[in-house]
């Protein structure tokens, strides 16, 4: 019999389950974990076993392209028309306003002239 791990939500313990168990209990890197071995209760992204449950391998890709104004998206990131972006990530999404050219250009000129 393999390793056993409990959780913990803030309220309630649960558990053991066997790490194949632990694939479907949506647990995310900061879940409260327990098992043999441990002295006390610990962050799952913190137990190297564990980490596989929650990251979002890079190696996955959808890639969709839309031109003329349109967004597009690279593996989890989505690009809109509006400088900002979607990133896809763990079943989360999440928004991002990136700068255009006028303010990228206006801080590295501010940034030349104070250095």
């Amino acid at each position: 019999m393999g390793k056993m791990y409990y959780t913990y939500d803030g309220a309630e313990r649960k558990g053991p389950f066997a790490f194949e168990e632990m694939k479907n209990r949506n647990i995310t890197p900061d879940t409260m974990i327990w098992c043999e071995g441990l002295k006390d209760w610990t962050k799952a992204a913190e137990i190297s076993e564990l980490r596989s449950l929650f990251s979002n391998p890079s190696t996955e890709v959808n890639n969709t392209y839309t031109q003329g104004g349109q967004s597009y998206r690279i593996g989890n990131v989505e690009y809109l028309p509006d400088n900002t972006l979607l990133l896809h990530e763990n079943g989360q999404v999440r928004h991002y306003r990136y700068a255009n050219f006028g303010e990228r250009f206006v801080a590295r000129l501010l940034d030349t002239l104070i250095t």
